[in-house]
C-alpha cells in the first residue's frame, strides 16, 4: 500500500500542476510526469498454461496456490485469476530494484551474509581437520 499511496501523493502533485498549464507549456511537464521514478503502470495478462510450463508445475491448483500463497499474501503481485479465460490477470508486481535510500540497508544485509558464510566456511573447515 505505501507504493500506491507515494504514487497517489505524486499524481496529485502533477494533477495540480497540470491544470494551470495547456497547449505546449504541457509538453515540458508531460516529459516529466513519464520520467518520474515513482510513477509506473503495470497491467499484463499472463496465459495459464504458459505459467504451468515455465514454473514446471503439473496441474492449476498447484499454481493457484502458489500464486495466493507465496506471491499474493507476500505482496509480491495483485492480481485476479480468471478460471474460466485461463489467465492471471497481474495488477502490481513489486520491482527488483531498489528504491532511493536502500542501498545502505542492502549492503549491511550482503555484508552481514557475507560474514555468516565465511564463519561458518571456516568452522566446516575446522571440522574436517
Amino acid at each position: 500500500m505505501e507504493i500506491e499511496q507515494k504514487q497517489e501523493e505524486v499524481i496529485d502533485h502533477y494533477v495540480k500542476q497540470a491544470s494551470s498549464l495547456d497547449g505546449s507549456a504541457l509538453g515540458p511537464l508531460v516529459a516529466e510526469v513519464t520520467s518520474h521514478p515513482a510513477l509506473f503502470a503495470f497491467s499484463d495478462i499472463i496465459a495459464v498454461p504458459n505459467v504451468l510450463q515455465e514454473l514446471d508445475v503439473i496441474n492449476v491448483r498447484e499454481l493457484e496456490d502458489f500464486l495466493i500463497n507465496e506471491c499474493m499474501y507476500a505482496g509480491i503481485i495483485r492480481g485476479k485469476l480468471d478460471q474460466l479465460r485461463k489467465c492471471f490477470e497481474v495488477q502490481f508486481a513489486g520491482g527488483r530494484d531498489l528504491r532511493p535510500g536502500q542501498l545502505g540497508s542492502m549492503i549491511q544485509t550482503l555484508s552481514n551474509w557475507l560474514d555468516t558464510s565465511s564463519n561458518l566456511l571456516i568452522s566446516i573447515q575446522e571440522k574436517m581437520k
